[in-house]
């Protein structure tokens, strides 16, 4: 062909039909003169190629605009486009996968965030738009990446699917998300942090676990926090469910600044939990209404009212004339009023340990001097020794003082009579008879080292000495102590019958019992109680007396070893004390009260006290003995 010829159909290079102007089947070379083999179908360009122009000055130099296309989705419920976002690639040390939120780790390198609000930088990308580093730049690549080991696309501005979690609550479009406490995991944004971006998506499932996938509009910063009113929007008038569920008390008044409040306590105690906190330095910060906190920590307030919350009654003002003032918030009179020079006014009574002062307005204090002493007290004369060890002596024959103090010893020859009562701070001691004719009350311990000798009946308190029953057809009965015993007291028991009005129910009882062949021990003995046990079920109700007693230094006596049939005694044997098995058997007479029956002769008394053993024969002493288990307990 000629250099002005013209070829009117379409030309094949390797192809004999050719379906376009130009068809070359295998590679192609241009812009080389040299022997080197074209690339496999492929078109290799030594030198710069213009689009739109015939100047190229790059590799590639496009006059006019351009498109690339990407026909790889993100699978979700709008079917969004991907190949959407800006990414970087990084080095990591660890296994990352796509939607992964990524802080950097240390120096070149990025991880999953660890910790709730954490420093973010972006997403691994799932499918970048454009994606630079690790010595290329891509385009609108929909393949897949195939990045060596250890390097992964951080998508750092743009639209990219990004994991989340419902830790702070659903999501809804428009949300700024953040770290949460799950590696690599975004949640819902409240309060002031880094963020990742916004969701362009809502995510909410039932199960609060469960970790899922959003589309985020990436745009890393700092948060301020949500708005106040989506705060109250989302609490109902009574208080939010999670401040109740967490503490009930946190909320207590459905007016909004309370709500509010209630929501940063708690928000403050779970901070308290959490290592990363939402903080804010600034030089200066002006709010136009209010500021609401759980705790204000200042070097210097400046301010004209302090006010107490909605559920308080009490207001501090500081007013135009330098005055302070305390008082109830809609009472007319103040409680505390205090000016500028240091007057002070209470409306109410004033308690203190101590008050020194200069003057007293309508009270006289000697001070300095005692003018005229013998003028104000009539026969008081001073005599001091010479000796080395100098005394001083007062002789008062009538004395009147609205107040004294007196630094040396006092020793008073007559009665003395203190008419609004008597205080001492140290030891008392009443070397005579001391009668006090009114209640004396000790509120500590009391230790008598003589002979107590009581005139009247003594009263004890409930855990000394009661009463106790055993339901009939019941077996057992404990008692317990109101104050628990230092250790375990000496409990004795025995059956009491009270008087009944009506004779042959009074004698019935009594045979029922004495008849019974009942026998009782007391068990289970602790400091806070005891159990009082029959062998057999209770054939009627059966009373039971009992005292508890508390001995300081008690001393044991045990028996020799082997088997002693009587043991000698010259003193009547102490009555068993925590334990005891008795028999009560059937008697000849009605007894007062069948607690026990002594023996003196083949046919039993009544005695006070039951005792371990009985002989089978009469003693010269008196020995409590109603029948004793085969085996007695001391």
């Amino acid at each position: 062909l000629g250099t002005a010829d013209i070829f009117g159909g379409n030309l094949g290079i390797g192809t004999s039909s050719p379906g376009a102007r130009l068809a070359v089947a295998g590679g192609g070379l241009i812009g080389y003169a040299g022997t080197q083999a074209a690339p496999s179908n492929g078109l290799a360009v030594f030198g710069n190629v213009g689009i739109g122009t015939t100047s190229p000055d790059f590799k590639l130099d496009v006059a006019g605009g351009g498109r690339f296309s990407c026909a790889a989705d993100f699978a979700n419920a709008n079917n969004v486009t991907s190949c959407s976002d800006v990414a970087e690639v990084y080095d990591t040390d660890e296994q990352l996968e796509k939607g992964d939120v990524v802080r950097i780790t240390n120096e070149h390198r990025v991880g999953k965030t660890t910790e709730a609000y954490d420093t973010v930088i972006g997403v691994y990308s799932t499918s970048p738009g454009i994606l630079v580093g690790g010595g290329t730049t891509r385009i609108g690549d929909d393949q897949e990446l195939n990045l060596p080991q250890g390097k992964v696309p951080v998508a750092l501005a743009g639209r990219v699917p990004t994991k989340v979690s419902l830790e702070n609550g659903s999501i809804a479009v428009g949300d700024w998300l953040t770290a949460s406490s799950i590696p690599g995991v975004a949640m819902k944004a409240t309060k002031a942090g880094n963020v990742i971006g916004k969701a362009l998506e809502s995510y909410d499932n039932p199960d609060s676990k469960v970790v899922g996938k959003v589309m985020v509009f990436v745009q890393t910063g700092y948060f301020s926090g949500v708005r106040v009113a989506d705060i109250l929007a989302s609490l109902n008038p009574e208080g939010s469910n999670q401040l109740e569920a967490e503490d009930p008390s946190l909320v207590t008044e459905p007016d909004p600044v309370s709500v509010l409040l209630s929501y940063l306590v708690l928000q403050k105690k779970q901070a308290g939990q959490n290592p990363s906190l939402s903080e804010l330095l600034t030089d200066r910060v002006t709010a136009g209404i209010e500021i609401v906190t759980p705790k204000l920590t200042a070097q210097e307030v400046a301010t004209e009212t302090i006010s107490s919350l909605p559920t308080k009654n009490i207001t501090i003002e500081i007013t135009k004339t330098n005055r302070l003032i305390v008082k109830e918030k809609e009472a007319s009179q103040a409680a505390v009023v205090v000016d500028s020079i240091g007057n002070a006014t209470f409306a109410g009574e004033i308690k203190a340990k101590k008050v020194t002062a200069d003057t007293i307005v309508g009270f006289e204090v000697l001070t300095n001097n005692l003018l005229s002493l013998t003028d104000k007290v009539q026969g008081l004369t001073v005599t001091a020794s010479q000796s080395a060890a100098p005394s001083t002596t007062a002789t008062v024959s009538e004395l009147s003082a609205g107040s004294a103090h007196i630094g040396l010893d006092m020793n008073v020859i007559g009665l003395l009579s203190a008419a609004g009562g008597l205080v001492v701070d140290q030891n008392a001691h009443f070397k005579g008879e001391s009668l006090f004719d009114r209640l004396v009350t000790f509120i500590s311990d009391v230790i008598f080292k003589g002979r107590v000798i009581f005139e009247n009946s003594p009263r004890f308190n409930k855990d000394t000495a009661g009463l106790a029953i055993i339901k009939k057809g019941a077996n057992a009965v404990y008692v317990p102590f109101q104050n628990a015993y230092e250790q375990n007291p000496f409990v004795s028991i025995s059956v009491t019958l009270p008087k009944n009005g009506d004779e042959g129910t009074q004698t019935a009882l009594e045979q029922t019992i004495l008849t019974g062949d009942i026998k009782y021990i007391v068990t289970s003995l602790t400091p806070s109680g005891f159990v009082i046990k029959l062998n057999k079920e209770a054939p009627s109700d059966i009373p039971f007396s009992w005292t508890a007693l508390a001995v300081k230094d008690a001393t044991t006596n045990t028996s020799p070893d082997g088997a002693v049939s009587q043991p000698a005694q010259t003193t009547q044997p102490a009555a068993p004390t925590t334990t005891q098995s008795v028999t009560l058997e059937p008697v000849q007479e009605e007894l007062p009260t069948p607690t026990s029956v002594p023996v003196e002769s083949p046919t039993p008394t009544p005695t006070v006290e039951p005792s371990p053993s009985v002989s089978p024969t009469p003693t010269p002493t008196v020995e409590p003995s109603p029948s004793v288990s085969p085996t007695p307990t001391p």
